[in-house]
């Protein structure tokens, strides 16, 4: 069963609220990804990342937080051969420990149909939030999202790791674009507190970026 978006420009909720409003949407979709194919976010250690290569490598210094400053990104589809079941994803910051701010988050930019542009509604944002312990997935142009699993994501020392389940990638019920075979991706730190504001606005809430790695990198999701 494909997930069900909502409006993500809610400006004045907090995450608490939003987890609150769609967990009934969650009960209904696929499960989390917390472990798949020998990978695990809920392990408490990165060591199986040993022998994956790095996927990019980001300067250092370029954000005045350590714990956001991006350092390098490595990728993996699990499990290894065949079709994928879910991407995974692992940044490793300047700080030790990793995004240790309030509603700081590790974002992945999927541009699902490879056109060289990420910001579009098919495309795919992979939000994890490590003070909330949750996992968001909006459209490519922030417009609607849903919350994932916490088990989807954990913070190791220096290291963010977090995944998405391929059954969460369109087509859906908003997309019928394909995000699999040649994607590209994109990686950022980024604020995500102006979903945690109690006044009423009707200002839209975005993610602010942090630290933005540079072009998108071609990937292959099987």
């Amino acid at each position: 069963m494909k997930l069900k978006f909502y409006s993500a420009k809610i400006s004045n909720n907090s995450l608490y609220i939003l987890a609150l409003l769609l967990v009934i949407v969650i009960a209904g979709c696929s499960g989390g990804t917390g472990e798949v194919g020998g990978f695990s976010t809920s392990d408490g250690n990165v060591d199986e990342w040993g022998g994956v290569p790095v996927f990019y490598t980001d300067p250092t210094g370029d954000t005045p937080n350590p714990d956001e400053d991006i350092v390098e990104i490595k990728v993996t589809n699990t499990p290894a051969g065949g079709a994928a079941e879910a991407v995974f994803f692992l940044m490793k910051t300047a700080g030790n420990p990793a995004l240790q701010g309030q509603f700081k988050a590790a974002v992945a930019s999927i541009d699902c149909d490879g056109n060289g542009v990420d910001q579009e509604p098919h495309d795919r944002l992979v939000v994890y939030v490590p003070s909330e312990s949750q996992m968001f997935i909006m459209r490519g142009d922030q417009s609607e999202m849903f919350r994932g699993p916490g088990a989807d994501g954990q913070v190791v020392n220096e290291y963010v790791e977090w995944n998405i389940a391929t059954d969460n990638l369109p087509p859906d019920e908003k997309d019928p674009t394909e995000c699999s075979g040649n994607v590209k991706l994109r990686f950022a730190t980024a604020d995500a507190s102006e979903f945690a504001g109690t006044g009423e606005s009707d200002a839209p809430a975005y993610l602010q970026w942090i630290d933005e790695s540079g072009d998108l990198i071609d990937w292959n999701i099987p």
